[in-house]
């Protein structure tokens, strides 16, 4: 039997992971030894310039070390990045390279295998769905609104469609992911309709928990908010605040400030258990990173992502004064020794403990290692 190997990334929606995965599986054996694969599916992501370079320089590895006749599939949002896909094949002599909007169609044509639309993933006992990509919002260091990616939507009966066949499947619990889970609907029903959303997959006998990934803190309205409050069946939110200093979210652009996030946070409560910052954006002082510290510890204990600023040619914060290498990273140590972090995974709630998300494998890099923007 032929193998493939799919090197996961942060890039690969895991929505998109566990449907490849499950359509793949059939014809070919998955293995997590590339050098023995006939294929390899290589995530590629273009959040920055430096983000290009790094996976540029692991697939050169790649190349280096695959099968003699092992064909290379490049996915990811690098499509959106690389204009002129030909120079980037003959470059890197890839057999393929496929478009982040299809890229599980694509696949399975090349592999010449039928996409069964799964989306359950009997490793975690959980269904992550994708229910938007592209966002609307212009934070001033994110190279996504400056890649042309618009906000593209599910429609509502296609996501219940998949939930609905996850829980036939045995799936417990759902977790909505996207770029900005908070803007859902806008560009299908000219308004926010996460709340919906919510309400409808609610209705759905044999759910236990519903999670959501990526709210913008910004986007999360009045309707959204009280959903999120009031629903019993969500238990696990993860909103974006990015910085707790005023000035440091100006320039950012990222339309919340520090009373914004005092009053979200404090009403969704233990709800949110996860939350990102970025250290080292240009500019930031001492002052800025204790004021961060300062509001998160006095609000409570969270997953804190604490995510390096990457500096990319094509987004407003490069054109600012940027920080040392040096000051950058004692900024990072400040904040991995001074935040208090609430790192115990429990889901006993729930009756077992489950690999929940995409979060906790984030959580856990951070435990380890820097995690990179987006």
């Amino acid at each position: 039997m032929p193998k493939v190997s799919i090197l996961d990334s942060m890039c690969i929606d895991r929505e998109n992971y566990v449907k490849m995965y499950n359509s793949i599986k059939e014809k070919y054996e998955i293995t997590r030894n590339y050098k023995e694969a006939d294929y390899i599916i290589f995530s590629m992501c273009s959040s920055s310039d430096e983000t290009i370079n790094l996976y540029e320089r692991q697939l050169q590895i790649i190349i280096k070390n695959k099968k003699d006749n092992a064909k290379i599939i490049i996915c990811g949002c690098i499509s959106y990045a690389n204009k002129d896909k030909k120079e980037f094949l003959n470059k890197y002599n890839i057999d393929y390279i496929v478009d982040k909007k299809d890229e599980v169609n694509d696949i399975c044509n090349i592999l010449n295998v039928n996409n069964n639309d799964n989306v359950y993933d009997e490793n975690d006992a959980i269904t992550k769905i994708n229910i938007s990509t592209g966002c609307l919002n212009k934070c001033s260091f994110c190279r996504i609104h400056y890649s042309n990616r618009p906000l593209v939507s599910l429609p509502i009966d296609n996501i219940l469609s998949k939930v609905n066949k996850s829980v036939n499947q045995g799936s417990k619990i759902i977790c909505l992911v996207g770029l900005n889970t908070a803007q859902y609907g806008i560009d299908l029903y000219n308004k926010k309709m996460l709340h919906i959303l919510l309400q409808e997959i609610s209705k759905i006998n044999g759910i236990e928990a519903i999670l959501i990934e990526a709210l913008s803190l910004s986007d999360i309205n009045e309707d959204i908010l009280n959903e999120l409050i009031n629903n019993d069946l969500i238990k696990e939110v993860f909103i974006d605040m990015q910085s707790g200093s005023d000035r440091l979210l100006k320039l950012m652009n990222v339309e919340h400030n520090t009373n914004d996030i005092k009053e979200v946070f404090k009403k969704i409560g233990n709800k949110l258990k996860t939350t990102r910052i970025i250290s080292g954006f240009p500019t930031e002082d001492l002052n800025d990173v204790n004021e961060t510290i300062n509001l998160l510890n006095s609000l409570g204990n969270y997953h804190v992502l604490i995510t390096d600023y990457m500096n990319s040619k094509n987004t407003p914060s490069y054109l600012l004064p940027q920080l040392s290498e040096e000051e950058k990273n004692k900024h990072f140590q400040l904040y991995n020794n001074n935040l208090n972090q609430n790192l115990n995974i429990d889901f006993d709630d729930f009756g077992r403990i489950f690999n929940i998300s995409n979060i906790y494998m984030e959580v856990f890099l951070y435990k380890y290692g820097r995690v990179k923007i987006p």
